[in-house]
């Protein structure tokens, strides 16, 4: 869930041993464009000819992560140790 990665992520709330993990990338997406279509599973909320508008008002909101990210990505790369 999204609350882990923030938690995890962006308040360092680390549960799991990070020094076996380097952090390659971090970065909160506003994802508008998937909550209103509903997702994988839930009813589209508009309708196909507003995705482009959408699209536009999520580039804008992306420059807000803070008050409109509701997707966060990830990317770890697992360290290898040398003896």
């Amino acid at each position: 869930a999204q609350g882990n990665a923030t938690r995890i992520f962006h308040k360092k709330e680390l549960p799991l041993d990070i020094n076996l993990w380097e952090l390659i990338r971090l970065e909160r997406l506003s994802a508008i464009s998937y909550v209103l279509s509903g997702g994988y599973s839930g009813p589209q909320l508009y309708p196909i000819k507003l995705y482009e508008p959408v699209k536009f008002l999520e580039k804008i909101l992306d420059k807000f992560p803070s008050l409109f990210a509701t997707r966060m990505l990830v990317v770890l790369e697992k360290k290898f140790f040398q003896d």
